[in-house]
């Protein structure tokens, strides 16, 4: 798996491949003029991501990169704080947040999410991996254990409510 981005962070688009150089060799095709080319390998996640859906809210882990990007994004208007768009309290690396699946990608846990920031705005993550283990930076994580078999969007009423009755 991998993603091409622009100068601003901004996904231009994803391949996937049997091998990095193939992937690589996609992505510089399909997008000559990226600034940026990340490619991912994956291994078998260590718990189900069955219920990762877009609309699933988990949590994001805030790395250095992502926390200054906030920050960044929160200073670079030169109005009165109460006029900004952009407003509210620091983010810091390690901290946890909510954060709502907009894109999923393949089976490996991969996903784009939005963000829920203390304050006024959100942020984007983008290709974030899953790590349920060591909750490391720049990973997202379910926020509790079952919570991805707890609600399934895709089953009929009809499913749902025969398994309340078992």
């Amino acid at each position: 798996m991998g993603e091409a981005f622009d100068r601003s962070g901004h996904v231009l688009g994803s391949a996937v491949g049997e091998t990095k150089r193939e992937v690589f060799d996609k992505l510089s095709e399909a997008h000559p003029d990226a600034h940026e080319i990340r490619i991912r390998s994956g291994s078998p996640p260590s718990v189900s991501l069955e219920g990762l859906k877009p609309g699933r809210i988990v949590y994001f882990v805030f790395d250095r990169e992502s926390a200054m990007s906030v920050a960044a994004r929160r200073r670079e208007v030169e109005v009165p704080e109460w006029l900004r768009g952009h407003i509210g309290n620091s983010v810091n690396v390690g901290e946890v947040l909510p954060a709502m699946v907009t894109r999923v990608f393949g089976d490996q846990g991969i996903c784009n999410l939005k963000v829920m920031l203390d304050g006024s705005d959100t942020f984007w993550a983008t290709s974030v991996e899953h790590d349920q283990d060591t909750k490391r930076p720049s990973t997202w994580h379910w926020m509790f254990e079952g919570q991805q078999t707890r609600y399934r969007p895709d089953r009929t009423e009809a499913e749902a409510g025969s398994e309340k009755g078992a």
